[in-house]
């Protein structure tokens, strides 16, 4: 989740059991969205329209994202600039509604994958556990990593001089991922001592056909990879010491 995002803040807690409240009372903040056919909780709509009313919501997408029975609810508040809007996802949790991750984009709409509600944002899925908002999918799900050759890594050690990698401390992935390159790019994951930082994760590179570094990055485990909706590029998600970075190729 990120810190300093308003809603993070916005401390509403346990049932929002509001004296009078019915359902119809949050049509003029939510007119304009489809919901699904959920029973969905007074206290969701409740949580809903005090968002509203403190922030600003640009639209609401309601689905049973948890699959556990508890409508939860992907709010898209109205603090758009060129990067899109902010949606957060919030959740039914011990002490009530909350929210539990979210991320910026231009386009959110919710998506089925074998029956279960995903968020979609400019071409990164999400999953919904019930207890925490996870990257889902990516392009390199189920793709085969190579074994680097010292062939493999002297562009890399070449490039970066102080890197001194040894091609058994290092694996690649081979795809296509920007438009103003030829050819296929390379994802290097690195390992031991020019890969491992700890809590930070581990070093990677992705590197352009002809071995231009075009990426320095850490992260644990290989960074979910995603394409941009329009194919103009690629979009690299990365966990680095408990904190999300979103790295734009194009």
């Amino acid at each position: 989740m990120n810190p300093h995002s308003p809603i993070a803040a916005f401390a509403l807690v346990a049932a929002l059991a509001l004296p009078g409240y019915a359902q119809e009372a949050n049509q003029g903040a939510v007119e304009a969205v489809a919901a699904p056919s959920l029973d969905l909780a007074d206290e969701l709509y409740a949580y809903v329209e005090l968002v509203d009313a403190e922030f600003g919501v640009r639209n609401v997408l309601y689905a049973d994202f948890g699959q556990n029975g508890e409508p939860a609810a992907v709010i898209v508040l109205d603090n758009c600039d060129d990067l899109g809007c902010e949606w957060q996802m919030v959740a039914r949790k011990e002490n009530g509604y909350e929210p539990v991750g979210g991320a910026f984009a231009k386009e959110v709409r919710v998506e089925d994958v074998s029956g279960a509600p995903i968020v979609w944002s400019d071409g990164v899925t999400w999953g919904y556990s019930g207890d925490a908002l996870y990257i889902l999918g990516g392009l390199l799900e189920g793709r085969v990593a190579f074994d680097a050759s010292p062939k493999d890594v002297a562009p890399l050690n070449e490039a970066i001089p102080d890197l001194n990698l040894d091609a058994k401390d290092a694996i690649f992935y081979e795809l296509e991922l920007t438009t103003k390159n030829p050819g296929n790019e390379r994802v290097y994951m690195l390992f031991g001592p020019a890969g491992n930082y700890g809590e930070s994760g581990n070093r990677f590179f992705v590197t352009s056909n002809d071995g231009e570094v075009l990426v320095d990055a850490k992260s644990v485990d290989a960074p979910s990879i995603f394409r941009k909706p329009d194919e103009a590029g690629s979009t690299l998600v990365t966990f680095s010491a408990g904190q999300m970075a979103m790295i734009d190729l194009e």
